[in-house]
């Protein structure tokens, strides 16, 4: 899914896809086409002032020193020893009913004057900013609250600072205080972890040792912060910004374990509403959602899929499906005539018959071959249980580029329902694409489609086997990833890093 020829500008396109609404195949010859979505503008984007980590950092070095972690200088040697080292800062957390959950809105600003200009010579940063924002979409204030992404270390190291209590809502930058935890990684640079949801920080020390991956807190908006995200920063001993992007603009080893594309399409979530699909928010609060997974007959639903990095090539298709999996009604998105949109959302109303079949239906939406789905029900509702999960198989695995990793996992439902729509994605980006798919225990051999939803006996398992297709432009150095697994009627599984963590190198 992702789009490594092709560089993002900043420029949010505004107005771009107004009238580009879904073109529609419903089912029901009976029902108009009602239909929407499009860009989504943040004005003049997600800004945060970063001064307060400049002030401050000149005393944090000296604390670490105090601590007996004194941090490094960004030798060309230190640099080129960093190649490879820093895991993805971000995961889904038990709370998230989605596939994806952030976006990059700005990079480190390369440019020491007044342009612009990102690690790989585009423009998707603004003037002097220091490091990598990851954005919180669809809604993203209602996300921040049900804390759906966790914050994680990249990289080992030690605690010098941390900050919580402050408050979070900001939406516009100010002088205020972020809540915040600052590493001294193993490397020796400092990491700095930005603008996180008051009482979330993670109950640690100065002098606290911490493992890559290791929860720190839910992203929130303190600080000088016009919306949720995570600023995360590297700086060495002399103040020097180190941007680990590998780039044109920035002609050094990734510092990524596996560097995502600069254009990474993706499905962020699909969902069913009891309303139309609002805009998201660019102010200081979200309208409501109107997330619903149950309907009764007669009713109207919208079905709705969230992308990020939008192209012009990338249409995905929309189906609503009835218990016995036949079509009751198919749209096909818009899409930028050029370019890419950050962000965006679509969406089409069905109107439920009157003698609409009780049961579970499903929304799929289908990007670049791939199909992610979403469960709800006419009727009676679904009653709730609890899972668990674990990748059963290898865990780590050597791939060569373009060709395909795989993995085999197990989901167990814990409680004392039936468990629905039970899937497994990725917990952060890749370049290429990741897929589950239904397996039989014994042979392995598949019982579903790709991408087909899980249904889970109480006390009962369901096996998975995920694929991993690499991009041909695909590196990384034991990359780890994070599987999210989820169930319509569930939290998620809870993040184990010996259990649902799988790890990739390429060859």
């Amino acid at each position: 899914m992702s789009r490594v020829s092709a560089h993002l500008s900043l420029t949010l396109l505004a107005g771009l896809c107004a009238g580009v609404a879904l073109s529609s195949h419903a089912a029901t010859s009976d029902q108009r086409p009602d239909t929407g979505g499009g860009a989504f503008t943040f004005g003049a984007g997600v800004l945060d002032d970063a001064s307060e980590i400049a002030v401050l950092h000149p005393r944090i070095v000296r604390e670490a020193a105090g601590l007996g972690v004194p941090v490094a200088v960004a030798t060309p040697d230190l640099v080129a020893e960093s190649a490879g080292l820093f895991q993805y800062p971000v995961r889904m957390s038990k709370t998230s009913a989605g596939v994806n959950g952030e976006f990059v809105s700005n990079h480190v600003d390369h440019d020491p004057g007044a342009g612009l200009e990102d690690f790989a010579c585009g423009t998707r940063t603004y003037n002097g900013h220091n490091g990598l924002d990851l954005v919180l979409f669809p809604y993203r204030w209602d996300m921040m609250d049900r804390r759906e992404v966790a914050v994680v270390a990249a990289m080992g190291g030690t605690v010098v600072r941390t900050r919580d209590g402050e408050y979070d809502r900001n939406c516009a930058t100010g002088n205020a205080d972020a809540n915040y935890v600052i590493l001294r990684h193993d490397n020796g640079l400092l990491g700095y972890y930005w603008h996180l949801k008051k009482g979330s920080v993670a109950s640690l020390s100065p002098g606290d040792s911490v493992v890559t991956g290791q929860f720190l807190g839910h992203i929130g908006s303190s600080g000088s912060s016009t919306a949720p995200h995570l600023h995360f920063e590297l700086r060495d001993a002399n103040l020097e910004v180190i941007d680990p992007w590998k780039g044109a603009c920035n002609p050094v080893a990734s510092a990524w374990t596996h560097q995502p594309p600069t254009v990474d399409t993706a499905v962020l979530r699909v969902a069913s509403h009891d309303r139309q699909p609002p805009a998201p928010s660019s102010g200081c609060d979200d309208p409501e959602p109107g997330y619903a997974n149950r309907f009764e007959r007669g009713g109207d639903l919208w079905a709705a899929v969230y992308l990020r990095d939008q192209t012009s090539s990338d249409t995905a298709q929309l189906k609503v499906l009835r218990p016995d999996g036949s079509i009751a009604a198919q749209w096909t998105t818009g899409a930028p005539p050029t370019g890419t949109l950050p962000v965006s959302f679509w969406w089409g109303k069905y109107s439920l018959p009157g003698d609409a079949p009780k049961g579970r239906w499903t929304i799929v939406a289908t990007l670049d071959g791939s199909d992610y789905a979403h469960r709800f029900v006419v009727g009676k509702p679904f009653k709730r249980t609890k899972i668990a999960a674990r990748v059963t198989s290898k865990k780590h695995r050597r791939v060569k580029p373009g060709k395909a990793a795989r993995f085999f996992a197990r989901i167990d439902n814990t409680g004392k329902k039936t468990a629905i729509g039970c899937r497994a994605s990725a917990g952060r980006p890749v370049d290429g694409t990741f897929r589950f798919r239904a397996v039989d225990r014994k042979t392995r051999k598949p019982v579903q489609k790709a991408g087909d939803p899980l249904k889970i006996a109480a006390g009962k398992s369901g096996y998975l086997r995920l694929t991993v297709k690499t991009a041909g432009s695909f590196k990384a150095a034991r990359a780890d990833i994070a599987v999210h697994f989820d169930c319509t009627n569930s939290k998620a599984a809870s993040y184990d890093a010996a259990r649902t963590v799988i790890r990739l190198t390429s060859k």
